[in-house]
């Protein structure tokens, strides 16, 4: 024991990215998180060897690895078999082995376990997430690529135009900072780069009311914007909305639809692996997944 109070009476980091990865897991229940979520935010950890109930202050740390897996966690093998219900909800018991553990030295784990659906929630949100992004990112490209087989277009040509002079601008206009500026510089002044954007964004109105309201907003965020410091936060939003324009063209309705509540709607957190648990994560990643 006088090794484990040497240990918290230390930083350790390692606990504090846990504690990051557990807390969302933890909001999407309710029971759990009003009982662990204090504790675990506190600054100080109680090292006495004693149930959770009876400490000030918590960690928690991960069990995800195993021999066979290695990073590739849709090989795991632990079985999380239900067990009837508590306090907490749905109780579940763990069957396999477990190769590496995180902060071992903690009061609880989060524990990656194969469901009877599949992998558990904590993990499907997080492949959701980022089958999303990724999604959002490729029709993006495709729809630049797709500027340079119009070229009779005027509105065509000002896109391929734009792609073209993506490498210089990284060479000689300086970094993303000045690029974001020069962003903000056109977008005030009208004329064709805001009427572009807007034919972006036309296909797209009417189907959402998160869309609806964030390209609504835009044109005021360009008026507002008269400090620099705002221009990568438009440059964002801008770079947002046309890949929700995007998917809704392109893209099911339950992936424009997630895109739109959770990057557009203010429904997602600052990690991967927040999304809304009303989101069709089985539907997303099975989009993603190769055939």
């Amino acid at each position: 024991m006088s090794h484990t109070h040497e240990v918290f009476n230390q930083p350790v980091p390692l606990v504090g990215r846990n504690l990051f990865a557990v807390t969302p897991a933890l909001r999407g229940n309710a029971a759990i998180a009003a009982e662990w979520g204090p504790k675990l935010a506190q600054r100080s950890y109680d090292a006495r060897f004693a149930p959770a109930s009876q400490k000030a202050g918590l960690t928690m740390g991960m069990g995800m690895t195993e021999k066979q897996g290695g990073s590739d966690v849709r090989a795991n093998t632990t079985q999380a078999r239900f067990d009837g219900r508590d306090a907490w909800g749905a109780r579940y018991a763990l069957v396999g082995h477990k190769w590496f553990f995180s902060a071992p030295m903690c009061d609880a784990f989060l524990v990656l376990a194969q469901a009877p659906a599949g992998l558990s929630w904590l993990m499907r949100n997080v492949l959701a997430d980022l089958a999303l992004e990724s999604e959002a990112a490729t029709v993006l490209s495709l729809r630049l690529a797709r500027a340079f087989d119009r070229p009779g277009d005027a509105h065509e040509a000002l896109m391929a135009r734009i792609y073209r002079e993506m490498p210089l601008n990284s060479i000689w206009e300086g970094a993303g900072n000045i690029m974001a500026l020069d962003l903000l510089r056109a977008l005030r002044k009208g004329g064709p780069m805001a009427e572009a954007l807007m034919a972006e964004l036309a296909p797209a109105r009417g189907a959402n009311a998160a869309f609806d309201r964030f390209a609504h907003a835009l044109p005021q965020c360009v008026d507002d914007a008269s400090a620099e410091t705002d221009a990568r936060r438009l440059a964002q939003d801008v770079a947002l909305a046309v890949q929700a324009a995007l998917l809704c063209q392109h893209s099911p309705d339950f992936v424009f639809d997630a895109f739109c509540r959770s990057r557009l709607g203010g429904d997602w957190g600052p990690a991967f692996g927040t999304l809304s648990a009303h989101i069709h994560f089985d539907s997303i990643i099975a989009r993603a997944m190769p055939h």
